[in-house]
């Protein structure tokens, strides 16, 4: 098959865009969450996203509660309790958590033995702890300092009052979360749709992990590497077979994703394919069935990533060697991709330490350098852009921008942590 106009030739890059025009393309891309609501058990709801505001439609707890072991009674009738005059009352009963009505009502002089999480009976107002009573005889208990009224009781609607906000909409439902509404009695809840996304790894010298490599192939790192990426951070991942380097192929590949296609994904992920040899066919695919919004940065690693639409789709297409692809992924894809999801920017992810090694400044470049921590110091662990190791004994990334300057040792920097 002769290549079209534009393909099979190489073709330098044009001008370069910097990481901070490529993170503004994105942003504008990507203004905010996938539509659509799902609703999932609170066992599967974990990391999913609150897709309305929760209110509170009772109290909790419900009821004024016991908070310890121990005896409920009046504050009144202890008010002039002490070591030399001790107040002395009657047990007229025990009530334990998750007794049934009707509970005993206390009268002037009486208490009634409580366990902890144990409804406060009627007329009671202060729980004196086991561990401070005295019971000289059974059905006697001696009081020997005064109490003030809500004393190691819990008042109903102490948690949660009816009509409260209880979990704002875009909450990340957490454990705790999740315990809020368990505690309104919720066995589902309604979250945003995650973002459907397609990994497609290309290049004739990948091979899938498990089949037979020839001599002079790679193994596929890309694929299980961006699915990792994107299931840990919203998204639902389809991966596609390794497509070849022919135009006949890729299009058969990206066939599903333009309309008329059969299957719909919001979010189409490519490593490789993305240079400007004479094999990298992808930015003159994209360019004829759909829109190219950048295609080179000014960046090392990730200078070929790609960013382009097909319809509604946005195809974000990685370099293909390791470190580069997951290296720009975490960089400028992760944002977009946390937006689709409606997940918060990863602010809480920055720690800022003293970097152990020097590092030079290029004059055109930033650089994404990524580091391990160790005894509190940031050390580079970049071994090139095709190694693999090179993030995986890494914690986080840092930029060096473009400029003259050198970072010394010791110099602070702020690391994203992965």
């Amino acid at each position: 098959m002769s290549p079209p106009t534009g393909a099979g030739s190489v073709r330098p890059f044009g001008r370069l865009h910097t990481i901070e025009e490529a993170r503004g393309i994105l942003a504008r891309l990507v203004r905010g969450p996938v539509e659509g609501v799902e609703t999932v058990p609170l066992q599967s709801a974990t990391g999913r996203v609150l897709a309305a505001d929760l209110i509170a439609t009772e109290d909790v707890p419900a009821f004024a509660r016991c908070a310890m072991d121990g005896f409920a009674l009046r504050s009144l009738d202890v008010a002039g309790a002490s070591t030399s005059t001790p107040m002395q009352l009657r047990s007229v009963g025990t009530i334990t958590a998750g007794a049934a009505a009707p509970l005993p009502h206390i009268d002037a002089g009486q208490c009634v033995e409580v366990a902890t999480g144990a409804p406060l009976p009627p007329g009671a107002d202060c729980v004196l702890m086991i561990e401070q009573a005295q019971q000289p005889a059974p059905g006697v208990v001696v009081v020997g300092s005064p109490l003030r009224a809500g004393t190691h009781v819990g008042s109903a609607g102490e948690d949660l009052r009816a009509g409260a906000l209880a979990l704002a909409s875009g909450t990340v439902l957490a454990p705790a979360r999740l315990g809020v509404l368990a505690a309104l009695g919720h066995q589902t809840v309604a979250v945003r749709r995650r973002p459907v996304a397609l990994v497609l790894p290309t290049g004739d010298e990948v091979a899938p992990p498990g089949s037979s490599r020839g001599a002079h192939q790679v193994y596929d790192i890309n694929s299980t590497t961006l699915t990792s990426l994107l299931q840990q951070h919203g998204c639902v991942v389809h991966r596609q077979s390794v497509a070849s380097d022919d135009e006949e192929s890729l299009r058969a590949a990206m066939h599903c994703l333009v309309p008329g296609g059969q299957s719909r994904a919001d979010l189409l992920v490519l490593s490789g394919g993305t240079s400007v040899g004479r094999k990298d066919l992808l930015a003159h695919l994209l360019a004829s069935h759909g829109v190219i919004h950048f295609h080179g940065l000014a960046i090392k690693p990730g200078k070929p990533m790609l960013c382009g639409s097909l319809g509604s789709t946005l195809v974000l297409a990685m370099p293909g060697y390791p470190t580069s692809c997951l290296m720009t992924a975490y960089a400028l894809a992760l944002p977009a991709v946390r937006t689709l999801a409606g997940l918060p920017p990863r602010e809480q992810g920055m720690v800022t330490l003293p970097l152990a090694d020097q590092v030079r400044a290029l004059p055109d470049k930033t650089q994404l350098l990524p580091v391990s921590i160790a005894g509190g110091t940031a050390h580079l662990t970049f071994r090139g852009s095709g190694a693999i190791t090179s993030l995986s004994h890494a914690d986080g990334f840092i930029e060096v921008p473009s400029g003259s300057s050198t970072v010394e040792a010791g110099s602070l920097v702020r690391i994203q942590c992965f």
